[in-house]
């Protein structure tokens, strides 16, 4: 990654403080606690870089490229009816494995579907 800056070390710092998903103004508002002088195209070269080297991942979610240390997944719940969407959370994903010889290493799943609030109001008789 090149020379380690001051600024690549407090960078560090906090993202290491990130448990889940986070985007490039998060991790920005963190930093500028310490360091205002830290701007956000800085974190996204630094970001940049990360991915780069496979230390980072990055998935979209709505219409942000969010990121994220650990996760090897980020799935996603979509109603098709009223547009609301929710993280599913993936424990075992062997069915992906098996549909290719090639080596997994992270991925993105959008389920489309008709969420529980939009069944239960479509059941309801009219008028009531």
């Amino acid at each position: 990654m090149g020379r380690m800056t001051k600024q690549k070390q407090l960078l560090y710092g906090e993202l290491n403080g990130l448990r889940s998903f986070f985007d490039a103004p998060a991790l920005r508002r963190r930093v500028a606690r310490k360091d205002p002088r830290i701007g956000l195209a800085t974190v996204y070269r630094f970001l940049k870089t990360l991915e780069e080297n496979g230390t980072l991942h990055h998935y979209i979610c709505g219409d942000r490229k969010v990121y994220s240390l650990s996760e090897k997944n980020h799935s996603h719940f979509c109603c098709e009816h009223c547009g609301a969407t929710k993280h599913l959370e993936l424990k075992r994903a062997d069915f992906l494995s098996a549909a290719t010889d090639e080596e997994i290493c992270h991925f993105q799943i959008n389920v489309m579907g008709i969420c529980s609030r939009c069944r239960a109001s479509q059941s309801q008789p009219a008028g009531s």
